[in-house]
C-alpha cells in the first residue's frame, strides 16, 4: 500500500490555533511548516516547541512554505484576508468561527473556493461529539420536532446556535431579549458581553428554539438541551453526555432509554482536543478524498445572518426576520 499523501500545513495563529498545529505535527497525513502570528512570545514559543519557523507576514510564510493545507484563527475581523490569501495560493483552508462579521463576506470565501476547486470550511466542533450524532439519529425517529430549549455559557452561544441549526434546520426569525433584573441592569451595560440576551428562534420548519445563557457551567455538560417532538423527547448535555430519549406510551405512558452515557474522568481539554482532533480527521478527508466538510461556509453565513438579525432585535426590541 503506498504511503499517504502528506501535504504542507501552514497555521495562522496561535492561541485556539494551537490545536490545530499540534495535530498537523504529529498526524501522518500533514507536515507541519510554519506559524504565522504577531511575532509574540506565545507565537514563537509554539514554533519553536513544534520545530518549524515562525513568520509575521502570510505573504512571506506563503512564498517560502507552499502550504496546500491551512488553519487561521485570528478573530472574525483578521480571518477573512488571511482566508483570501491562502485560498489564492492554492491551499484548503480550515476557519475558526466567526469567519467574518457579516454573512455576505462568508459567502465571498466560499464562492473564492469554489472558483480555486480547493476546499473551505470552519470548526464548530461542539456539534463533531458523538452525543450530537446520537441526538440527530433519535430525532429522525421522534417525529417532527416542536419546541426547543438550550442552556448555554453566555460567552459561547453562538455554539448553540449552530446546534440549534445543525439539528432544526434555518431559522426564519429571530427575537433577543436582552433585558435583565434591575439590579443587575446597570452591570450590563457597562459589560454587556457578560450578559447577552436570551434569544428565541422560529425555524423555517414552525419548530421554536430559546437559547438560554446560563453561567458558571460544569465543562462536560456546559450544554444542557431538551428537543420535545411529536412521539417523545430528547434530554442531553455537552459535549459530555449522557443523552436520554423518552419515547411516549399508548394509555398516557413513556419509556426512557440511554443513549449515551456520561464520559467519565475526560478533561476539558480532552474533550475539545478529542473534537478537533475529529474535525481535523474530516477535513483532510474532504481535501484528499473529496468528502462532505463538517461545517460548510454555507452554513456558517446563515448562523452569521441569525446573529446579524439578533443584534437588530435588540437595537428594536422585536422579532427581526433573517436575511437568507
Amino acid at each position: 500500500m503506498a504511503a499517504p499523501v502528506c501535504l504542507r500545513a501552514l497555521v495562522v495563529g496561535s492561541g485556539w490555533a494551537q490545536h490545530g498545529a499540534e495535530l498537523f505535527a504529529e498526524h501522518d497525513r500533514t507536515n507541519l511548516v510554519g506559524i504565522v502570528g504577531r511575532g509574540s512570545k506565545r507565537t514563537r514559543d509554539l514554533a519553536e516547541q513544534l520545530g518549524v519557523p515562525a513568520f509575521d507576514d502570510i505573504d512571506e510564510a506563503i512564498r517560502q512554505t507552499r502550504p496546500e493545507i491551512a488553519t487561521v484563527a485570528v478573530g472574525e475581523r483578521a480571518n477573512p484576508a488571511f482566508v483570501r490569501s491562502l485560498l489564492d495560493a492554492g491551499a484548503h483552508v480550515l476557519c475558526s468561527h466567526p469567519v467574518a462579521p457579516d454573512p455576505a463576506t462568508v459567502l465571498e470565501l466560499a464562492r473564492v473556493a469554489r472558483g480555486h476547486g480547493l476546499v473551505v470550511a470552519t470548526d464548530y466542533s461542539l456539534s463533531m461529539t458523538p452525543e450530537v450524532d446520537h441526538m440527530a439519529s433519535a430525532l429522525g425517529r421522534l417525529g417532527t420536532p416542536l419546541r426547543a430549549v438550550v442552556q448555554s455559557p453566555g460567552r459561547s452561544m453562538v455554539l448553540a446556535l449552530q446546534l440549534c441549526v445543525r439539528l432544526l434546520g434555518s431559522v426564519e426569525r429571530v427575537f433577543a431579549e436582552p433585558r435583565y433584573p434591575a439590579p443587575v441592569a446597570g452591570a450590563r451595560k457597562s459589560a454587556p458581553g457578560a450578559f447577552p440576551p436570551t434569544l428565541l428562534l422560529t425555524h423555517a420548519s414552525g419548530c421554536v428554539s430559546s437559547i438560554v445563557p446560563v453561567p458558571h457551567a460544569a465543562v462536560e455538560s456546559a450544554y444542557r438541551i431538551t428537543v420535545s417532538s411529536e412521539r417523545g423527547r430528547l434530554d442531553a448535555e455537552l459535549p459530555g453526555g449522557p443523552v436520554r430519549c423518552t419515547v411516549a406510551l399508548g394509555g398516557g405512558g413513556a419509556e426512557t432509554s440511554v443513549l449515551s452515557g456520561a464520559r467519565t474522568r475526560v478533561s476539558a481539554r480532552q474533550l475539545v482536543g478529542g473534537a478537533m482532533r475529529d474535525l481535523v480527521e474530516q477535513f483532510l478527508d474532504a481535501v484528499d478524498h473529496g468528502t462532505a466538510v463538517h461545517a460548510p461556509l454555507e452554513e456558517e453565513a446563515h448562523v452569521r445572518a441569525v446573529w446579524v438579525a439578533a443584534r437588530a432585535s435588540i437595537e428594536g426590541d422585536r422579532p427581526v426576520a433573517v436575511d437568507a
